[in-house]
């Protein structure tokens, strides 16, 4: 396997067949392929669409997140690839009105490069999964974390 040969191989085991590019088989290969590790739950607690319509919009990943109040929260994932986002300056205005009207609709999004994507997918994958707890916890993963060792340490002492 030559030394980046990992990054295809993983995309084309894990990835899901709606990829649109190289890039996001892999971000959606590696976000799979480590879920479960990073506490994200699934259906139907989190549902993850790839190529999912949204409004006028595509989006490259779409999440819906059935939150702690039993409302559905969409986070939106987009994967800019070089040669499609940013390029000029119509195509980042065009990126950033179609980011305000997802947020007006209220549905989170971020984004992640082409190469951030490639340098490091389990990054990007983690990232991901704190923001995912974010909209059903209302909470970072490292502060519920960090509030359940407290918890802890007040039980032991407690008693």
């Amino acid at each position: 396997m030559k030394k980046d040969g990992w990054r295809d191989w993983l995309s084309t085991r894990y990835a899901g067949e709606k990829s649109d590019s190289p890039i996001e088989a892999l971000y959606t290969a590696a976000f799979d392929l480590v879920r479960d590790r990073l506490a994200v739950p699934r259906a139907p607690l989190v549902r993850m669409e790839q190529q999912a319509k949204l409004g006028p919009y595509r989006a490259d990943v779409l999440f819906t997140c059935a939150s702690a109040d039993g409302s559905a929260r969409r986070l939106v994932v987009e994967l800019d690839g070089h040669e499609f986002h940013e390029r000029t300056k119509e195509q980042a205005a065009k990126d950033r009105s179609r980011d305000r009207w997802m947020l007006a609709q209220g549905v989170t999004v971020i984004r992640f490069t082409g190469s951030e994507v490639w340098n490091d997918p389990f990054s990007c994958a983690d990232q991901t999964a704190d923001q995912i707890h974010q909209l059903v916890h209302g909470t970072t993963r490292k502060a519920a974390k960090a509030a359940a060792c407290m918890a802890y340490m007040r039980a032991l002492f407690e008693d």
